[in-house]
């Protein structure tokens, strides 16, 4: 599917639509390859919170039958998926290897993703925890998550937005992340201000994610 995927938007932003961006201001000239490199650790993020969000209802029976570690579902819905599409983003980052080349920034990308995995553990968390008591949020997540990936600079360069609308990005939680997989592939320089918001955002999400699990985790077999 990650392959899949890596041909099908090469072949239509490269070949059809015929995209191209400003290589000083986003470190490439290929849309489709700025466009990947944002969508693979959105798709990550996305298909790991929607699974956190009914892995619980799903696995009743283990909370309510079973002495049984439920803090592990929603940590392998996500490990699962960052598996798979990270699978499919070190194909991706082979090709870019191929046709543009890498820097040395790109060195940085295992602390990023990893950031990245701890702020997403907890959000799952707290999703699932939350589901439990409150089933809407199955059909309310999808809206949630269609808005907030036009809401984040995947699809579009920031510099296309207005300079007066940029500190609202940082209130935007996945964008930190996005800018700083793209810096350290495209070798763009690293902002300071974007690491310090992805680092408080990994610990809010984290440690606030692990915490309320903790808190409601008792009352499952009750509920379920």
């Amino acid at each position: 599917m990650p392959l899949s995927q890596i041909l099908v938007y090469l072949f239509v932003f490269n070949t059809v639509f015929k995209v191209k961006l400003d290589r000083l201001q986003v470190g490439t000239d290929s849309f489709a390859l700025f466009f990947l490199c944002g969508m693979f650790p959105w798709i990550c993020f996305q298909e790991g919170i929607y699974r956190c969000c009914s892995i619980l209802l799903e696995n009743s029976n283990l909370i309510t039958k079973v002495n049984f570690p439920v803090e592990i579902l929603p940590t392998s819905a996500l490990s699962t998926n960052f598996f798979i599409n990270g699978a499919g983003f070190i194909i991706f980052l082979l090709y870019v290897l191929l046709v543009k080349g890498l820097t040395i920034s790109v060195i940085f990308l295992p602390l990023i993703f990893m950031a990245f995995f701890l702020f997403s553990i907890g959000l799952g968390h707290i999703v699932a925890g939350a589901t439990v008591f409150l089933r809407d949020i199955q059909h309310l997540l999808p809206v949630v998550l269609f808005v907030w990936f036009y809401l984040t600079p995947i699809i579009y360069p920031k510099t296309m937005v207005p300079n007066t609308f940029h500190f609202l990005f940082l209130l935007n939680p996945i964008y930190p992340f996005v800018e700083l997989i793209r810096a350290a592939v495209f070798g763009t320089p690293i902002k300071g201000v974007e690491a310090l918001f992805s680092l408080a955002w990994t610990f809010l999400s984290f440690f606030g994610g692990i915490f309320f699990f903790n808190k409601v985790k008792s009352s499952f077999a009750d509920i379920l």
